[in-house]
């Protein structure tokens, strides 16, 4: 979108200068960002015009493109209803996962009965941010440079619907390579939503 802004200048005159909205919000601002394809492993995927990818019976949902050197940061929402399912995620890039044992990730994880809160760390060839079971789970993460030649870092949390169910997740993929995209993996078939929004 393109916005047309008066300038007033110290002379007393008046120029005139097309903008687009990003650059008025200084690149600061979420931007959807639309996936130049999709995977599925199982069920169905659609991607919409504004890069909402909807899935259904799925146990993998791939999103090849979504990174670039456009921003350097990246948000991803996931809400999906899945039985009783671990949930992974593996970086892309050329549009295969990354496979390398050098995923680590540190969590902690807490219920709504009282009981302690309790602190897991791993390192495999997979993240594995969360455990996701119910029909209204929802899972968030930040993103830290993936298109960039650097380990890359993610900081993510989760909630499920049947239970008072809270995860947080530090990982790192700590290879120094480039990834354009993400998958976002299931024990279990999953129905759900799945976004991911650009910022600088």
């Amino acid at each position: 979108m393109t916005s047309t802004i008066k300038f007033d200048q110290w002379e007393n005159t008046a120029s005139t200068k097309s903008v687009t909205m990003d650059q008025i919000a200084g690149g600061s601002g979420l931007v959807p960002v639309l996936p130049t394809s999709i995977g599925v492993q199982t069920g169905s995927a659609s991607v919409g015009a504004n890069g909402v990818v909807s899935f259904s019976g799925a146990t993998a949902v791939e999103l090849n493109n979504c990174f670039s050197s456009e921003y350097r940061n990246y948000k991803f929402i996931v809400n999906v209803s899945v039985s009783n399912s671990p949930s992974w995620y593996r970086y892309r890039a050329n549009g295969a996962n990354l496979t390398t044992s050098d995923y680590f990730d540190v969590g902690i994880q807490a219920y709504y009965d009282g009981a302690p809160a309790t602190i897991s760390s791993r390192s495999q060839n997979i993240g594995y941010p969360l455990y996701l079971v119910g029909t209204q789970c929802l899972w968030t993460g930040e993103i830290s440079s993936p298109y960039v030649s650097a380990p890359t870092r993610m900081i993510s949390e989760g909630t499920r619907d049947n239970s008072g169910f809270f995860r947080t997740a530090q990982s790192v993929y700590n290879v120094n390579t480039i990834a354009d995209g993400i998958s976002f993996i299931f024990e279990n078939v999953a129905t759900g939503t799945v976004q991911v929004y650009g910022y600088r």
